[in-house]
């Protein structure tokens, strides 16, 4: 016979399963709420860590760049540039600090280089605030950067040289017919002949190694203070050189068929004559013959630089801006290698190992007050010695706390 269990004992047994049920409840709770913790706290401190990376990158970055630029040594670094105590660490984000924590200076023992090897611990932290002591985490980068000055001679196309801020330079005479006004410098280590009226500027330089003569124009030359006649000889430079080193280099385009209007600042290596019969600018043409130009020679600001084995001729008056360079094949005793015809406007320079010849009214500015393309300008190729800084980083190692 069943035994009927009744209400009283249902309701105990329903307490207790009731007392099971939130005695279990609780234990999940309070494991998830550990659980919660856990992971907020793992989350907060990697987030510490990234921020404590961050500011150590920044600080050796920051460090690197000042040192790079201002070629300070590091014995004069103040906590604007490396902060060296954790006190005045410099901020660099929110949370993010850093400071040098150590630093050695090792001067460079060697022929011909000067500089330093600098090993340093840059630091970075997280913390709750600038003045805050309390380190929520920290990386150590290990940096060992090396800071040298060297002499260095390098094969290079050269930008500067001395005989093309020269207005006009001839190993042999300059000739100059018609009326003209000079700012600038003429040399000559032959004859200067002037036929025609002449206005000198008084900055103006002239000088010859033969005489200097002026007849025709009423007498109206009046030569500036300082001209010379039997002046020492100066080293003119032919071309030669240049235009055989242009031959096998790679930044000049051989394809000389069409040479006028904007070069696009490009350089033109062209095997034996050259004739442009429009104007030209920006850019260098070089010849292994002879140039001839009807137009304009350059503009201002984008000059055309012309270079010739033989010999240069310019006619109708043009305005140049730009070099006129030649060789040595066209010299002659009698015969013009460079030769510029009509009303025309110089501004830039002519160097030649023969004869300058400037038939016509004419105005001639050199190099001092021309607006010179220092990628156009002064083609030379040579051995120079400079004086080269390298700031390397040898060594980046971190270490994450």
């Amino acid at each position: 016979m069943k035994k009927i269990k009744t209400l009283k004992q249902q309701k105990g047994m329903a307490l207790i399963i009731g007392l099971i049920v939130i005695i279990v409840s609780s234990i999940i709770v309070a494991a998830s709420m550990r659980s919660t913790t856990s992971q907020e706290k793992m989350t907060g401190s990697q987030n510490n860590k990234a921020i404590s990376l961050h500011a150590a990158e920044k600080g050796a970055n920051e460090i690197y760049e000042a040192l790079r630029s201002s070629n300070l040594d590091p014995s004069s670094w103040d906590n604007t540039i490396a902060p060296q105590a954790l006190t005045s660490a410099k901020k660099v984000s929110d949370f993010g600090y850093f400071y040098v924590e150590s630093l050695t200076v090792t001067p460079i023992s060697s022929a011909g280089t000067t500089g330093n090897v600098i090993s340093m611990i840059v630091r970075g932290i997280s913390k709750p605030s600038a003045t805050s002591t309390t380190v929520l985490a920290k990386t150590d980068l290990n940096i060992v950067i090396t800071d040298s000055t060297a002499n260095e001679t390098q094969t290079v196309e050269i930008e500067s040289w001395d005989n093309l801020e020269n207005g006009f330079m001839s190993d042999s005479k300059i000739q100059l017919s018609g009326n003209a006004n000079l700012l600038g410098e003429l040399h000559t280590n032959g004859s200067i002949e002037l036929a025609g009226q002449f206005g000198f500027n008084g900055q103006s330089k002239v000088s010859a190694g033969g005489t200097i003569t002026q007849t025709g124009g009423g007498g109206g030359t009046t030569l500036p203070t300082g001209a010379t006649q039997g002046a020492a000889a100066q080293t003119v430079k032919d071309a030669d050189a240049f235009i055989a080193a242009a031959a096998t280099n790679s930044t000049f385009l051989t394809d000389c068929n069409n040479l006028s209007g904007d070069l696009g600042g490009k350089k033109y290596y062209c095997t034996g004559d050259v004739s442009i019969s429009n104007s030209a600018f920006n850019g260098m043409i070089v010849s292994t013959g002879s140039i001839s130009t009807q137009g304009d020679i350059g503009q201002a600001g984008k000059p055309l630089n012309l270079i010739a084995s033989e010999t240069i001729t310019a006619i109708g008056g043009p305005t140049v801006n730009g070099i006129l360079w030649t060789g040595t094949a066209g010299t002659s005793t009698d015969t013009p290698q460079v030769q510029i015809k009509g009303s025309s406007k110089i501004y830039g320079g002519i160097i030649s190992k023969g004869i300058i010849d400037i038939n016509g009214a004419s105005e001639v500015k050199q190099l001092g007050s021309y607006a010179k393309d220092t990628t156009l300008y002064n083609p030379k190729y040579g051995e120079r010695t400079f004086v080269v800084r390298r700031v390397t980083i040898n060594n980046w190692k971190e270490n994450i706390e």
